[in-house]
């Protein structure tokens, strides 16, 4: 579980935009979004981002993304934000 099963998650869901790859568009986007007390991710936004169409497929990953395990606080579940990059790389 934890980070890793995420990536895993997200180089399966990942679909590399049309125009990215036509214009060799690589790099970070970095998706800031908060973990509800449920596990659900919400306010799901790009803080910074690369264009051409990587950003859009960022947040739709995170969106689609599996519920994750709440953060907690004192043995008690609370919201969390968190930011992570998404990686774009041509192979």
């Amino acid at each position: 579980n934890g980070l890793p099963e995420f990536y895993k998650n997200v180089g399966e869901q990942m679909i590399y935009p049309g125009q990215a790859k036509r214009m060799r568009v690589e790099g970070r986007v970095f998706v800031q979004f908060i973990v509800g007390l449920d596990g659900k991710l919400a306010e799901v936004t790009v803080i910074k981002g690369i264009g051409a169409g990587c950003d859009e497929e960022a947040v739709r990953i995170i969106q689609n993304s599996p519920p994750w395990n709440p953060a907690k606080q004192r043995g008690k579940p609370v919201r969390q934000k968190l930011v992570l990059p998404i990686i774009f790389k041509l192979l």
